[in-house]
């Protein structure tokens, strides 16, 4: 079974984002399982997605706190992600300026 992971900033709640509804469409075509982890779970109405895409709060409750319970839980998937996406940047200080922006966000 293949498995797509997504991080993404707000997506599939909120307004912005918008270049990954289409994404979202053409993975979970090519994909069995999509699963997206906002970093945020903005109030409001979420984005119509297709049946195989899953959706898991990673970091944040619909409150927009931050719930380390689910950060500990996640943690080593969080550190797997992070680490593929740094040895695979082609611009790593690129890379970490925005990850001590992630980091600043859970404080």
């Amino acid at each position: 079974m293949d498995k797509l992971i997504m991080v993404t900033q707000n997506f599939p709640s909120g307004k912005s984002e918008v270049y990954l509804e289409r994404e979202v469409d053409f993975f979970a075509k090519k994909y069995d399982e999509v699963h997206i982890y906002p970093i945020n779970m903005v109030q409001g109405e979420q984005r119509k997605l297709p049946d195989n895409v899953i959706v898991h709060s990673l970091i944040s409750d619909r409150s927009g706190k931050v719930n380390f319970s689910v950060i500990f839980r996640n943690q080593l998937l969080i550190a797997k992600i992070l680490w593929l996406e740094f040895i695979h940047t082609k611009t790593k200080k690129f890379f970490i300026t925005h990850l001590k922006t992630f980091l600043s966000e859970l404080a």
